[in-house]
């Protein structure tokens, strides 16, 4: 029984889709200046603390189309946002694009919405 599960279940996992919404690379200075502070995938409908804190991000890698981001400014998903965008479809983040946010970033948070981007 064991074995009929495993063969149905194997298919299924590896035709899943990626539910990631964005992969960040974080840079402790203004226009993704200094050394790397390294990649932080952020799930989709989630919210990722980071730390330390960074000024910059670089958009690696983003998935489907209405997912929207924010970066919060303390380590938690409902503080005050630093920057909040699109990560993908019209108007998003294009990958390899660097932004500078308003402050200091400990937080990051993904999730779906039909809404227009935020500006």
């Amino acid at each position: 029984m064991k074995f009929i599960s495993t063969l149905i279940l194997t298919p299924l996992l590896l035709t899943a889709p990626l539910a990631f919404a964005f992969v960040a690379e974080m840079f402790p200075e203004a226009n993704c200046g200094g050394a790397s502070l390294g990649e932080r995938n952020v799930w989709d409908d989630s919210c990722a603390y980071v730390n330390p804190g960074f000024a910059s991000f670089r958009l690696k890698a983003n998935s489907g189309s209405m997912q929207q981001g924010t970066l919060y400014g303390n380590q938690a998903c409902a503080a005050p946002h630093v920057w909040q965008g699109c990560m993908g479809g019209v108007n998003a983040l294009k990958v390899g694009e660097c932004v500078t946010m308003s402050g200091q970033a400990h937080a990051m948070s993904s999730y779906w919405s039909p809404a227009p981007c935020p500006g």
